[in-house]
């Protein structure tokens, strides 16, 4: 799950994991393309694992 607010993206992934989903949470502003580089980095070595 991405989400700029990441407060309020580690609460969804809680309660998604609550309900036994396999989520993780990755921080992104779309509007900021470093911010999209990044959250792909760390989409891709999560992917990797």
């Amino acid at each position: 799950m991405a989400s700029r607010n990441p407060e309020k993206g580690h609460k969804a992934i809680q309660q998604l994991r609550e309900s036994n989903l396999d989520v993780s949470f990755v921080s992104i502003d779309v509007d900021n393309q470093e911010s999209i580089r990044q959250a792909s980095t760390t989409v891709n070595e999560r992917i990797d694992q």
